[in-house]
C-alpha cells in the first residue's frame, strides 16, 4: 500500500504524534456543539484540514495527530457484504463485484498524546484512499467515529471527494471535519485516549462503500485523525 502524510495539518516531516498551536475566532465551547456542517476535500499530497485566523477574542487551540495502526471488519450481519483484507496496518482492501457493498472498516489504535480533561473543539479525519477500478467503479461511503460509548454524526465521504463520489485512481488524502467541528460529539480529551481492547476505545468507521458494476477494489492506505482541543 502507498503511504501518505500522517495528519496533513500537523505534518512537518516528523512521525505521528505532532502538535500544532492554532487560533480561530469562534469560542471553543460554542463551536464544540455544532457538528452538522463538515468541511471536506481531496488533495494528491499533504492537505490542510483547518485554517488559522485571528480576532481580538480568539482562543488558543492545539491539535494533536495520530494514525491508526490496526483495522478490522465489522460483522457481516447476514448481509453478505464484501470483506476488507490486508487490514493489519490501519487500512485495508476490499474487492467489490457487481452491486456489492463493503462491510464497515474499523480503524483503531491511534494512541493520541493528549492532555487530560480539555474541551474538544474539533475532529479532523483524513483517509488516504484509491481505487483499482474502471472510472466510477468504487463510490461513496460514510465516515463516523466512536469514543467512550458515544457515536458521532455521520459524514459523507462521497461529498468530500466531490463530483459523483467516485474514488480516485491514485492515492489521495480526503479530509472531513475541521478544527471547529466536533461532529456533535465534543466531549473532552479523556474520551479519545481510551485504547483497544478497553470498553469505549476510540475508532473511526468507514461505512458501506458502493460498487457500480464489474469487479473493482477499494483501497484505504491510512486513516489519520487530528483532535483539536482548548489549550
Amino acid at each position: 500500500m502507498a503511504t501518505s502524510a500522517c495528519c496533513p495539518l500537523c505534518y512537518d516531516g516528523t512521525p505521528c504524534q505532532v502538535k500544532v498551536e492554532i487560533s480561530f475566532s469562534p469560542d471553543c465551547d460554542s463551536s464544540s456543539s455544532s457538528g452538522g456542517e463538515s468541511s471536506g476535500g481531496a488533495s494528491s499530497g499533504a492537505s490542510s484540514g483547518a485554517s488559522s485566523g485571528s480576532s481580538s477574542s480568539s482562543s488558543s487551540t492545539s491539535c494533536t495527530c495520530a494514525s491508526a495502526v490496526d483495522a478490522t471488519n465489522s460483522a457481516d450481519g447476514g448481509g453478505h457484504l464484501a470483506e476488507w483484507t490486508n487490514t493489519g496496518a490501519g487500512g485495508g482492501e476490499c474487492e467489490l463485484q457487481g452491486s456489492d457493498k463493503s462491510r464497515d472498516l474499523i480503524a483503531f489504535e491511534f494512541d493520541f498524546d493528549l492532555p487530560a480533561n480539555r474541551t474538544v473543539c474539533g475532529v479532523i479525519v483524513t483517509l488516504n484512499i484509491e481505487a483499482d477500478s474502471v472510472p466510477g467503479g468504487v463510490r461513496d461511503g460514510d465516515v463516523q467515529f466512536e469514543r467512550n460509548g458515544a457515536t458521532s454524526t455521520t459524514k459523507s465521504l462521497g461529498d468530500a471527494i466531490g463530483g459523483d463520489g467516485s474514488w480516485p485512481a491514485t492515492a489521495t488524502d480526503i479530509t472531513l471535519g475541521s478544527a471547529e467541528d466536533a461532529w456533535s460529539e465534543a466531549g473532552t480529551t479523556d474520551d479519545y485516549v481510551i485504547e483497544y481492547p478497553n470498553t469505549g476505545y476510540f475508532r473511526v468507521v468507514l461505512i458501506g462503500v458502493n460498487n457500480d458494476s464489474g469487479t473493482n477494489t477499494a483501497i484505504v492506505n491510512s486513516v489519520s485523525v487530528q483532535i483539536c482541543y482548548q489549550s
